[in-house]
């Protein structure tokens, strides 16, 4: 993780407090619910309706954005135990703790009290590390660059770089992808610019020009959606034939099996990567140069699932100031629609993450026979 994506997580943490006010509505939310548990152990039946406290900290909570982080200052987060505490998906679990204990009172005391003390915790932790580094603000201003919208390509599981060669084959491969995109968003190839690797070349950072960063975006869920689905119907698969391994019989049918299915999802990642770029392109005007940009925009879409399922991982930052600068309804419409993406399909990654999903993903042979 860069120095200069720590100091900015405290900027981050006080920009969305100041704005959504989640540790005072929190703390009012405790105070009237640690009032009634010392009521009932007076044994005095007038307790305090605590619905409107309730209720705002739960909004509170889902009006933080963690789409405006990075995915390593995400991964801060969960080093610090925060990340369950915040966002949407925090407030909904804390709504849903509500709903199914309703009249435990100690128990939502104790579920506030460490929504509270997790988020106080990494406040105070955070300000003390921005506070460390204050000697080094000066020296992370060169990495001001890394501000900039991006796309991180990171290379793990399968896909991990561990010679020249293998480093080489990875650049031509997403080379290729770039391409693939630029010519199927209409912009210049040379607009994806590198502009930084991290933790020994594992992930390499490029610079996006704003055209590309929404339909990016919207290519990165929906790709998401395509891997979970693979995972999915893999373990269904393995479920409904699973056989005696010893049993010849059952060996030849189940090579037809692996081939029928090795077919299948070859043709459906074709089906789904031409039905992606479509959509990225609905509102393009039909003739040969559009039907070109599709088949553009399908090739990189296929790499791109297929680093998805060998393991790897991509990412796409926002900086705020991006949003800041935008102007016009159509511009600050389209920033929402992209930190929607990125907010789904980290969701998305969170689910197919496991190593269970990886091993399954690991069974499909996603490649074209030669």
């Amino acid at each position: 993780m860069l120095l200069i994506e720590v100091l900015s997580l405290e900027d981050w943490f006080n920009a969305e407090e100041e704005k959504h006010g989640f540790l005072k509505k929190i703390n009012a939310l405790q105070q009237v619910l640690n009032s009634n548990v010392q009521t009932q152990k007076n044994r005095n039946a007038n307790l305090q309706s605590f619905n409107k406290q309730k209720n705002e900290a739960i909004a509170s909570l889902s009006k933080v954005d963690l789409s405006k982080l990075s995915d390593s200052q995400i991964k801060f987060l969960e080093v610090y135990g925060v990340h369950s505490y915040l966002g949407e998906v925090a407030a909904k679990k804390l709504k849903n703790t509500f709903i199914e204990d309703t009249h435990d009172i100690a128990h939502l005391l104790s579920v506030t009290q460490t929504y509270m003390q997790a988020i106080q915790n990494f406040k105070s932790q955070i300000h003390n590390i921005s506070k460390g580094l204050d000697l080094f603000k000066k020296e992370v201003e060169s990495f001001k660059s890394l501000e900039k919208p991006r796309l991180s390509i990171i290379f793990r599981n399968n896909t991990s770089i561990k010679s020249l060669g293998e480093f080489e084959n990875s650049s031509k491969k997403w080379k290729q992808i770039m391409h693939g995109l630029s010519k199927g968003l209409d912009i210049r190839e040379d607009d994806f610019e590198v502009i930084g690797a991290r933790n020994g070349s594992i992930v390499i950072d490029l610079y996006v020009v704003a055209a590309a960063m929404v339909p990016i975006g919207f290519i990165l869920s929906r790709s998401f959606d395509i891997i979970e689905r693979f995972a999915l119907m893999t373990k269904r698969v393995n479920t409904i034939y699973e056989s005696d391994p010893t049993d010849e019989a059952f060996k030849a049918v189940e090579e037809e099996i692996k081939n029928a299915n090795e077919k299948y999802f070859r043709l459906t990642k074709k089906l789904s990567s031409q039905k992606i770029a479509e959509e990225v392109l609905e509102n393009e005007e039909d003739g040969a140069e559009k039907n070109e940009r599709i088949t553009f925009l399908e090739g990189s879409i296929k790499k791109i699932l297929n680093h998805l399922k060998d393991g790897g991982d991509l990412d796409l930052f926002i900086p705020n100031q991006i949003e800041s600068s935008t102007e016009k309804d159509d511009e600050e419409s389209a920033i929402t629609e992209l930190r929607e993406n990125i907010q789904n399909f980290r969701q998305k990654k969170e689910k197919i993450g496991s190593d269970e999903i990886i091993k399954l993903l690991e069974q499909i042979d996603f490649d074209e026979p030669s």
